[in-house]
């Protein structure tokens, strides 16, 4: 213990992360602290400490610092060092409405940990794992009848918690609902289900009904909630309106996506066809026997959450191998943070990037709503078999995304 009450490295070989503010109130950012969680997760490379202590370690030794983006905490460290990664969290959709101005940390962070696909430790909120089912889920797949559609006598069915929303997901379903029934549970439906009990409530639906609504109440890419991955793990047919399913690496025919159709009239009389009809709604659900499990990304005790820390404890060890000697001054990126060079050694450029233009990264171009879309605001708005036939986010689908990486 130095005098100063910061603890020393006993070596170099242990890298420390540093929680510099919280994640919704979770100082462990849902990973937890010290070295034990780097062990319990079964790292490859477990020597990485996680603290929330800003006076555990000396500033300038901290090795990565974890920072989000919609915490009170809005501060930075005034010490940076040369080799210190700075790491930008953010587990919600890029349609947050940023009060914070994010435009004082460009060139600022050198890694992200967001749900999207093209982050550096990218957190979805699920993953199918390919490849033979374990033991255990061969002896429950034994179990369930090789016939879905059995004891489902009803059709529709959704969770819905947030009454108005930016995807107006609220008129689609209610435009669905001149149509056929739909049944609605949790807070803005008729039928219960609590906001702590999602699993529970999947579990309930799947006994009835044969698809489920996964709407998202965002059109962000790679915005895709746990909703969608628990109808998959529950034998329900999810029928998905969302923006970013084309870059999931998910299996044919395990959903059914609204924008294929040119009308809701059109995907109802497609859902009531599978529903008279046994072996078509079977076929989504042949997939099954291709995968092994379905681990879905809620924030805490989550799998993808343990992956994340176990990547990124690895890259800090390999950024030893792209460090060299320090022979000249280190610019600091802003005149007001002051810059040390612990043990006279920086990272390569080449490894240590930065986001030079965090907004334009983080939101621009990332996300669609039909109050700024005529296309998608004709679809919404029209539940007729004249609605135009064509995928209204097509323009925004697929659409390359700008890599300040």
């Amino acid at each position: 213990m130095a005098e100063s009450g910061r603890l020393k490295k006993v070596t170099d070989d242990l890298k420390t992360i540093l929680y510099w503010n919280d994640a919704y109130s979770n100082k462990g950012f849902f990973f937890g602290f010290g070295q034990e969680p780097f062990l319990r997760a079964g790292c490859k490379i477990n020597a990485c400490y996680a603290t929330y202590d800003r006076t555990m370690f000396d500033l300038e030794d901290i090795d990565a610092l974890i920072w989000h983006i919609k915490s009170h905490d809005q501060t930075l460290p005034t010490v940076r060092s040369p080799h210190t990664f700075y790491v930008l969290w953010m587990i919600e959709s890029s349609a947050y409405d940023f009060t914070t101005n994010i435009l004082p940390f460009n060139d600022k962070f050198n890694w992200t940990f967001t749900t999207r696909s093209d982050s550096d430790f990218p957190h979805p909120s699920g993953i199918i794992h390919y490849g033979p089912p374990t033991e255990e889920e061969e002896q429950l797949a034994e179990e369930v009848s090789s016939n879905f559609a059995e004891d489902k006598t009803k059709l529709l069915a959704t969770i819905v918690h947030e009454c108005e929303t930016p995807s107006q997901r609220e008129v689609l379903i209610s435009s669905i609902q001149e149509i056929t029934p739909v049944d609605v549970y949790g807070e803005c439906g008729t039928r219960e289900c609590s906001a702590n009990d999602g699993e529970e409530c999947h579990h309930r639906i799947a006994q009835d009904f044969k698809f489920y609504l996964s709407f998202e109440s965002v059109l962000c890419n790679d915005y895709i909630t746990e909703d969608f991955f628990q109808a998959l793990r529950y034998d329900l047919v999810p029928v998905v309106y969302g923006l970013g399913y084309q870059n999931l690496d998910l299996p044919p025919k395990s959903h059914i996506n609204v924008f294929d159709f040119g009308s809701l009239n059109e995907l109802v009389d497609f859902l009531k066809y599978l529903d008279r009809n046994d072996t078509a709604y079977n076929e989504y659900f042949s997939w099954k026997k291709d995968i092994s499990k379905i681990s879905i990304g809620t924030w805490e005790n989550s799998e993808i959450t343990d992956k994340n820390f176990c990547d990124m404890c690895e890259k800090l060890h390999l950024a030893d191998k792209s460090s060299h000697p320090d022979s000249k001054m280190y610019h600091a990126p802003d005149p007001g943070i002051v810059i040390k060079r612990p043990r006279d050694m920086v990272i390569d450029e080449s490894y240590r990037k930065t986001y030079p233009n965090m907004y334009d990264w983080l939101v621009e171009e990332q996300c669609v709503s039909p109050a700024s879309d005529d296309r998608l605001k004709e679809f919404i708005s029209s539940s007729s078999e004249d609605t135009v036939g064509m995928d209204p986010l097509s323009h925004l689908v697929g659409k390359p995304r700008k890599r300040n990486r």
